[in-house]
């Protein structure tokens, strides 16, 4: 008998005293992006590197998934598959915007943030993916920050590390930790409003100018 569940803890002890206990963890970035690229060579598509990457990153450790996203990238895209093809079949965006946003709100500079959700909305994207996305890059901004040299836990290449490094300069932890509390409140709120771009900019000007703030935090 094989008995599967997501909360070993819940299994009482007599279970658990007569069972081999094995735990899956989630396949990690590297190892990933690898054997996409074996599949990609044995079917015959040709993915950009970074392509591959995108898609490791929105599968989040399960190889399943990331196979499902390849066959569809394969489908929409046929024998080449760039990272901009992939961005649009998810209705994500590229790197490059993220730190594009990002250098923004560090900077302080609302009127170009609230441009860029106008141009975000005009392309088509999805609002949830592109939040999720931010905090990520916070997140990630905030690690290099207190971390340093932390590549093996960003798993990332060296040139993007080094982005992280130099737009990690322009702010404090502080500013990167409210920026995460402020966009994860955001995820939150958006799966009941009607209306998930006045509360994104709403958000992004709180972000900007935490100085028109009244709370400690900010």
């Amino acid at each position: 008998f094989i008995l599967a569940t997501t909360e070993p803890q819940r299994l009482p002890a007599t279970i658990l005293s007569r069972c081999q206990r094995y735990d899956f963890r989630r396949i990690a970035l590297g190892d990933m992006v690898k054997r996409l690229q074996v599949v990609a060579e044995g079917v015959g598509v040709r993915f950009d590197e970074e392509a591959l990457r995108i898609i490791a990153h929105a599968a989040e450790g399960g190889m399943r998934d990331a196979l499902s996203l390849m066959d569809q990238c394969i489908s929409f895209c046929g024998e080449q598959v760039t990272a901009k093809d992939v961005t649009d079949m998810l209705g994500t965006v590229d790197r490059g915007f993220l730190f594009e946003v990002a250098g923004e709100i560090l900077a302080g500079n609302t009127a170009a943030v609230l441009r860029a959700v106008d141009k975000l909305m005009e392309e088509g994207r999805e609002i949830a993916v592109f939040i999720k996305d931010l905090i990520q890059h916070f997140r990630n901004l905030l690690l290099v920050k207190v971390c340093g040299e932390c590549e093996d836990i960003l798993d990332v290449t060296w040139e993007t590390l080094e982005e992280y490094r130099l737009q990690g300069e322009e702010a404090s932890r502080e500013r990167m930790i409210r920026a995460i509390d402020q966009l994860t409140a955001l995820e939150t709120e958006m799966k009941w409003s009607t209306q998930p771009r006045v509360l994104l900019e709403v958000a992004m000007i709180k972000i900007c100018r935490p100085e028109r703030d009244e709370s400690h935090e900010a």
